[in-house]
């Protein structure tokens, strides 16, 4: 995708809805260009509310590039409450999925296992099984991040950009994110498209 056709996607709406987020052991080399990224999109994009998970690694670097512009336009849905909170911007806002209602979960597990069907067991034996509850509930909060959740003012995510591992894209909480990107319309941008816009 170009940037130019990424820009004029979201500028079609009013208050896009964009993720920033990645692999968690996010090389030292790439960290400056994440934060890059970060400060393009928030000077790009004024209007929009970029969402992130507060995982350490590329959703921090992220975080603080857009911060470094605006740090009231992010976004953090966490797992739990509390959830790494030294590395929350000021003036963010924030949500836990140990918050959300029976109905949003129920959303979250449902279209979690329409991504990732290999979390079914999971999230089936989550009540169950104290261990699980916490697993199920970063994949939850992956999910919540994309569909949204109108109860907590989580409009649904328009786009999404994304530090993947090169060797294998799909991998953990990351890939899981982008099948269900993939699963509602939701556009995906990796490293190897949004590098070249900063060009």
């Amino acid at each position: 995708m170009q940037s130019s056709d990424f820009i004029q996607s979201m500028n079609e709406k009013e208050h896009p809805v964009i993720l920033v987020e990645g692999i968690r052991a996010l090389p030292e080399v790439d960290r400056p260009v994440v934060i890059a990224c970060g400060v393009w999109l928030a000077r790009t994009f004024p209007h929009a509310i970029f969402r992130t998970g507060n995982a350490d690694g590329t959703d921090t670097a992220f975080a603080k590039g857009i911060g470094q512009v605006d740090s009231t336009r992010l976004q953090y849905v966490l797992p739990y409450t509390g959830h790494k909170k030294k590395n929350i911007a000021p003036g963010a806002s924030f949500c836990a999925m140990t918050e959300m209602s029976e109905s949003v979960e129920e959303q979250a597990v449902q279209a979690a296992v329409s991504a990732s069907p290999g979390c079914a067991s999971l999230m089936n034996n989550r009540m169950r099984i104290p261990s699980l509850a916490a697993k199920a509930r970063y994949l939850m909060r992956d999910t919540v991040k994309v569909i949204g959740s109108l109860d907590h003012g989580l409009a649904p995510a328009d786009a999404g950009l994304f530090f993947v591992n090169s060797v294998d894209p799909m991998k953990g909480g990351t890939g899981h994110t982008m099948r269900v990107c993939g699963l509602f319309g939701v556009t995906v941008v990796t490293q190897d498209q949004w590098r070249q816009w900063l060009e």
